[in-house]
């Protein structure tokens, strides 16, 4: 009986101790870490002159997170046609984006995500959608490189938020597509993602947009060049293969120069207007 009792002790310990080594990473340091990347990546950015947006951001991450060799410029040339398929349309969803460098569970989780996000009325509410999708990827049983992968992307949409709430302070601008306060104190909502040009101020769902499809292109042309590069080492996560490494880097340019430019394009837009 002593010894089922130990065996089963032993059986129970090594267990445990497994299942700690493949939860020896940090995530939450990891996203602190992605997060502290992507606002810093974001910053450069809107200071940056278009010509060189996706090029400087891609020096700070390379410098910053990892060192992928990619082409800055493919991935700020991609053609649409080959982000959306064989959808025509102007309104980007998950349902008509190429999502091949996640695989189907990944698409699983994220997909509603990205929906809401895509979908939301009110940016306010994206810390929650984005805490609830972090706690999600965290305790599922996705290997550390999914886990990752998927980390970076909404690290990515959080810093984004980030940085729109702050144009809209620095610049004076509103609001698009989303409830805003009126100048005369009163609310009002300047919804269906109207040109910013037109009505003065940042068009949030189509700087959220331009964001997904620049990670989509920025995803698909890093992990085709980080394919080929062996691993990747990154911060607290440790080396993972070149080309999940590649999509990580490669998604991130992508989204924060989509993203970036949008908003500079508005703010340009608008601050004849709305500028303090």
């Amino acid at each position: 009986m002593k010894k089922l009792l130990l065996l089963l002790f032993s059986l129970i310990a090594f267990s445990c101790n497994d299942q700690l080594t493949f939860n020896s990473v940090d995530f939450s340091e990891v996203v602190n870490t992605l997060n502290k990347t992507y606002t810093a990546a974001f910053d450069v950015a809107i200071s940056s002159k278009p010509e060189n947006v996706y090029s400087n951001t891609y020096e700070l991450i390379d410098r910053e997170l990892a060192n992928v060799k990619l082409d800055p410029n493919k991935i700020r040339q991609q053609p649409q046609a080959e982000i959306v398929g064989a959808f025509h349309t102007t309104q980007i969803t998950s349902a008509n984006l190429n999502l091949s460098f996640l695989n189907q569970n990944q698409k699983t989780i994220l997909i509603p995500m990205l929906d809401k996000i895509l979908s939301l009325s009110d940016i306010a509410l994206a810390d929650e959608i984005i805490i609830k999708f972090n706690d999600q990827v965290i305790i599922s049983s996705f290997t550390t490189e999914e886990k990752f992968q998927l980390l970076s992307i909404s690290s990515g949409v959080k810093a984004s938020i980030n940085i729109i709430s702050e144009a809209v302070s620095k610049y004076g601008v509103k609001l698009i597509g989303t409830p805003i306060v009126s100048d005369e104190g009163g609310d009002s909502n300047n919804s269906g993602g109207s040109p910013a040009s037109d009505t003065g101020g940042i068009n949030v769902p189509g700087a959220l947009q331009a964001g997904v499809l620049g990670l989509v292109t920025g995803a698909i042309s890093g992990g085709y060049a980080g394919g080929t590069g062996g691993t990747v080492v990154f911060p607290i996560v440790g080396t993972i293969t070149g080309a999940v490494g590649g999509a990580v880097v490669g998604g991130a340019i992508g989204f924060i120069g989509g993203v970036s430019m949008s908003i500079v394009q508005d703010i340009l837009f608008s601050k004849p207007k709305y500028s303090k």
